[in-house]
């Protein structure tokens, strides 16, 4: 193919177009898309909701649709990959921006996060993070060994590690 790649990666969607185009494929009852943890840790700090468009290979005839896997392994390919990483970094980046640059929406956020929780940190509609009071974070594994073989790069973790 000429463009490998599907048109829609290069078109401007509006948030509210993206958003109805992702709850058309969910169901009715779903609120949530893909993993559910960013949705405690949003409760806890400013959140943006930024939706940055992952590859996918256009179809090579009409109704012809790829194996999911390659979707996936599109994902560890630098050249489909960075570019939504770096698209997405210059969205947060600039959302920071506004907000240092910006008295009144930085004034906006804080209220609405004292508004959410009830008056900010321990406020009376707090959810603390819902974690077990007995979790203990599991620092103490040590990192993995990274060595160069013939092979090439791999890690591994010393004995006892």
């Amino acid at each position: 193919m000429e463009d490998p790649i599907h048109p829609a990666m290069t078109a401007l969607t509006t948030p509210e177009e993206d958003e109805g185009l992702l709850r058309a494929i969910l169901p009715p009852w779903q609120k949530n898309y893909t993993s559910d943890d960013y949705m405690e840790y949003t409760w806890h700090c400013p959140t943006a909701h930024v939706h940055v468009g992952r590859a996918m290979l256009a179809s090579p005839r009409p109704g012809y649709q790829y194996p999911a896997w390659v979707w996936n392994a599109l994902g560890g390919f630098p050249a489909t990959i960075d570019p939504t990483v770096e698209a997405a970094a210059r969205a947060i980046a600039g959302s920071l921006i506004d907000l240092m640059t910006d008295p009144q929406a930085l004034a906006a956020a804080q209220a609405e996060f004292r508004e959410r929780t009830g008056g900010g940190l321990g406020g009376k509609t707090w959810l603390a993070p819902l974690l077990p009071k007995d979790f203990h974070a599991p620092i103490h594994y040590r990192w993995p060994e990274y060595v160069s073989t013939p092979r090439g790069a791999e890690w591994w973790l010393p004995r006892g590690a």
